[in-house]
Parts: structure tokens; sequence; C-alpha cells
């Protein structure tokens, strides 16, 4: 098995004569002497000049995931990252793999530094929620604004009308794409129910 060139290093060969590791750092930082293509630029000057500094948060300008997270291209086998990563680690240091980059600000598309800061997936989702971003029933949240729900409130009260008239669950269900047990739940007020029918 082939394995990197890089002195002291035993990982396994990705590319370039390099490990993924010290692959990915040439592409980063440049800092390798491992010879780019010439029709490359290096990441860092692509990265910032798609960026606008002229606000508190740092905005990325360039491509976002459905998220509102801010993407780059970092060239061949290596794919896609995330801007607020790669913002990261160019400026302080590589982040370890288990560990993610979070946004102090709150802002998805931020790539600001010093907006941003390590942690684990724990404490991901419990920044998300502590921000009432998170999709969980956890988080407190109840109808249109819990990110789970398939219907609106408008729908809601529809399927209850429909209810009252006497139209049949399984029609129901199907008129508006959802199981009847759903439409069963809601005609008993055992979710989507309103605040007078919520327990205490």
């Amino acid at each position: 098995m082939r394995i990197c060139s890089v002195s002291g290093c035993a990982g396994k060969h990705y590319g370039k004569g390099t490990c993924r590791k010290h692959y990915l750092r040439v592409r980063v930082h440049g800092d390798s002497a491992a010879d780019l293509p010439s029709s490359q630029r290096p990441l860092a000057a692509r990265f910032w000049e798609k960026v606008d500094r002229s606000g508190d948060c740092w905005t990325w300008t360039a491509y976002r995931n459905p998220a509102g997270y801010g993407e780059i291209s970092l060239g061949g086998r290596l794919g896609a990252a995330l801007a607020h990563r790669v913002a990261y680690e160019l400026t302080l240091h590589l982040v370890p793999g288990d560990l993610h980059v979070l946004h102090r600000c709150d802002n998805p598309a931020c790539v600001r530094p010093d907006h941003l800061f390590l942690g684990t997936h724990l404490d991901n989702m419990r920044d998300m929620t502590a921000k009432g971003r998170g999709r969980q029933v956890a988080a407190g949240r109840r109808g249109e604004d819990n990110g789970n729900v398939r219907i609106t409130d408008a729908q809601v009260a529809e399927i209850r009308n429909r209810i009252a008239a006497g139209d049949r669950l399984a029609a129901i269900a199907r008129a508006f794409n959802v199981s009847k047990t759903l439409i069963y739940l809601i005609k008993h007020g055992k979710t989507r129910a309103r605040p007078t029918e919520r327990r205490a």
C-alpha cells in the first residue's frame, strides 16, 4: 500500500503523493512541496473574493445550499466544502474530523472567523435548540412553527370543517396526501390541537 510522502506521516496515499489530510492542506494552505496544476488558483484566493466584508457578518456571496450555508469547490476528488468551515481552516487551523464549526452569530452565510467556534455534534444540536432553530418537538414549537409538520394551520382548519361536515377520514386523508391516522389524531385533538384542547 502506498503511503503519504510527507516525512513522518504514515497515512494512506490519496493524491499527489500525499494522504488526504496533507492533500487538503496543499489545497487550502499551499504549504506543501506538492505541485498544483498551474491552471488552478489557490483556494484562499478563490475563497475571499466571494466574501462581502461590508457588514458585521462577512457574507458568502457564491453558492449556498438549501439550508443557507455557503459551499465552495475544493477541486478534483475532494468535492465541495462548507464555506464557514473553510474560513475557519484558512484563518485558524484545520478542524478535526469529529468537530463542527458553529456560528456565534447564527447566520449560516457568515464566514467571519471570529464569529465561528468549534464544537461537537451535541454542542451543535444544543446551540440550535437554544437559538430556536431546532426541528424537534422538544424545542417547544407547535403547529407551523415546528419544522416537522406536513400540513399548514389553514389546512388543519379545513380538515376540521370537513370532519364536522361528515366527510370520511380516508377521503380527507387522500385529499391532503396524509395518513388516515393523522386525520384521526386531528379529529380527536391528539395533534395540532387548538390551545383550549391542549392538556396542561
